[in-house]
């Protein structure tokens, strides 16, 4: 009876984790389409905004730097993707446990939400698209997606150190003696 209702537990948790990170990943991929489809005059305002607040945090560390415009663009691209490479990662976890067999899927994932970032951003006013870009949203994807499984094989490492290096010894003693 125990592991029946640990199993059901068990079946739930996994089921809540597939709809977060599902709905987490297409969270992610919305926000991406989203500021990339704000015309240029919208999407310069917020960054100038963001700058600003930024830049007046930064002012209180002992060293100073003052981020452009820019740098916050590109810094907030490179968030995004990486999330999204991060995010992806952990959605597939809760699908498979063969992360690193389908480790090309979070890969092929964030080359295609960045082919179609740039692609919407080419009939944008005010916005331009670049095979550049494209180029850097992988690069920071295979980051995310990297950062991931290092996170998951450090979380499976220690769960097994703790918790499965001794399951066939305990198995054994619960087995009925016959």
């Amino acid at each position: 009876m125990t592991d029946n209702k640990h199993s059901l537990w068990f079946t739930v948790f996994i089921i809540f984790l597939r709809i977060i990170f599902t709905a987490a990943v297409a969270g992610c991929v919305a926000f991406i389409f989203y500021n990339s489809a704000q015309i240029a005059e919208v999407s310069s305002e917020a960054s100038g905004k963001f700058t600003v607040l930024l830049n007046k945090a930064l002012s209180y560390l002992p060293i100073e730097i003052v981020l452009s415009e820019h740098i916050v663009r590109k810094l907030a691209h490179i968030a995004e993707f990486a999330l999204l490479g991060f995010l992806f990662t952990f959605c597939l976890r809760v699908y498979t446990k063969r992360l690193i067999a389908f480790s090309a899927w979070p890969l092929l994932f964030g080359l295609f939400i960045a082919v179609c970032d740039e692609f919407l951003q080419k009939f944008v006013p005010g916005r331009s698209s670049q095979i550049r870009d494209i180029f850097i949203d992988f690069i920071v994807v295979c980051g995310g997606t990297l950062a991931a499984i290092t996170i998951v094989l450090f979380l499976q490492f220690f769960w097994w150190l703790f918790f499965g290096r001794h399951r066939k010894k305990r198995l054994a003693e619960k087995a009925p003696q016959q």
